[in-house]
This record gives C-alpha cells, structure tokens and sequence, in this order.
C-alpha cells in the first residue's frame, strides 16, 4: 500500500496544530475535563483530516495477481451446438 500526495505543500499546515490547540484549549475552560478533552481531539482530527484532503492523499494498493472470469454470453442453443449437442 503506497500513500502518496498531489500537493504535498499543505502537509505544513500540520505544524500549526500545537498553535490552535492552544487557543482551543483556552476556549474550553468552561467545559468539564472530558467533554474538554473530546472537543479538542475532534477538532484536531477534523483539521488534519482538511489538511489531509487538501494536501490530495490517494492510497494505492498495488497488486500483481490478476483475476480473469470467462463467460459465454452466446444463447443456450449456439453453445450446444459447438460441444456437439443438438
């Protein structure tokens, strides 16, 4: 599995987080201590899953096995007649 990224620039955006987690961290005083801790943790996911996006990450699986399925969509008739049926 490869991650690669189309514009990996806005990866550095990353390295604002410690910055607006203490200003978050300062606007959550008045919440209880794990509903504080919740609020912050689903706003740094939410900024890096941006920065992630905006940053174009595309997973590749590669893989070298390949898979062929073979059908014969001819009518029943055609397909008999080629196996020596009638």
């Amino acid at each position: 599995m490869n991650l690669t990224f189309i514009a990996p620039q806005y990866l550095l955006l990353l390295a604002f987080i410690p910055i607006i987690l203490w200003l978050f961290w300062r606007s959550t005083t008045h919440l209880m201590p794990f509903r504080r801790g919740l609020v912050l943790l689903l706003r740094v996911l939410m900024i890096a899953l941006v920065v992630l996006s905006l940053s174009g990450l595309s997973v590749e699986n590669t893989t070298e096995q390949v898979n062929v399925i073979k059908r014969d969509v001819r009518p029943r008739c055609l397909r008999q007649r080629r196996r020596g049926g009638t």
